[in-house]
């Protein structure tokens, strides 16, 4: 049963909330800043950080934040765009709100657990029509993104709530539509074409599809948040990145796809 409270998340204490927050069965954060109303670092990070905490004392077993592709790619156009249009610094302060929610849940033994859900690009004008899950693609790592209409974003939110599938546990992930696939930056277009070929790794590890949303959802990895961006830096920051990347590499190594699994993200592990 879905249930209404009105309250200004920023400045109602967590206490108060986790009253509110006793008994439901999930959590859902769609609120953000706009032209309209609120700031940024209000709205899309401490009422974010202060529902995730409410969830947790409360004992809600899925908290889910809808916030958005490019979130920790701060060079990319994404994120500079969007800091341009709406302003306060948003994608900075989503990010802040991304990090205080992972942080809330940080407790392994607490039985709640939060999904992060990155939408591509929303669609404009606004169609707002449900085109279902034959037509979405997800993938995790913040490295692809696209376009997507608020109402699917809507379905698969409420998808993720009610799932109480063990691998959505404390993990993020990319929602667009297949058709519309891009990379985030300019740095994951090579592993984007890699992606395009037909049942490459990159492909399998990276770009989930599915004609029902259990088959969407299914090859989603816990506890993922993002994927390091290749980068120009000195050699030895690159000796030492290589080595801390293969210890992870023969730790987390996914020997069906060749990719490492690591609580930052994803690691190319291929030999």
């Amino acid at each position: 049963m879905l249930t209404i409270e009105q309250c200004d998340l920023t400045q109602t204490d967590v206490n108060s909330l986790t009253n509110v927050f006793e008994g439901c069965s999930a959590v859902i954060y769609a609120a953000s800043a706009s032209k309209k109303g609120g700031t940024a670092k209000a709205v899309d990070n401490i009422g974010v950080v202060n529902v995730a905490q409410a969830s947790v004392g409360a004992k809600v077993p899925r908290y889910v934040v809808i916030s958005s592709t490019a979130t920790t790619r701060p060079k990319s156009l994404g994120y500079i765009f969007t800091n341009l249009g709406v302003g306060g610094n948003i994608m900075g302060e989503k990010r802040n709100g991304e990090l205080g929610t992972m942080a809330a849940f940080e407790n392994k033994d607490i039985k709640s657990s939060y999904t992060i859900i990155r939408p591509g690009g929303l669609e404009e004008p606004k169609r707002n029509s449900v085109l279902g899950p034959s037509s979405l693609e997800i993938s995790q790592g913040d490295v692809f993104s696209g376009i997507i209409s608020r109402a699917d974003v809507a379905e698969v939110t409420v998808e993720l709530a009610l799932s109480s599938a063990p691998n959505l546990k404390n993990t993020a992930v990319e929602l667009y539509y297949t058709n519309s696939v891009v990379e985030v930056e300019g740095a994951f277009k090579p592993l984007l074409e890699a992606a395009k070929q037909e049942r490459s790794p990159e492909q399998q590890a990276l770009r989930l599809h599915g004609k029902s949303y259990g088959e969407l959802l299914e090859g989603i990895l816990p506890e993922v948040d993002f994927s390091a961006a290749p980068t120009d830096a000195d050699k030895p920051r690159k000796q030492n990145a290589a080595i801390a990347k293969e210890k992870l590499c023969n730790t987390f190594e996914d020997k069906s796809g060749g990719w490492g699994i690591a609580p930052t993200g994803l690691l190319d592990c291929r030999r």
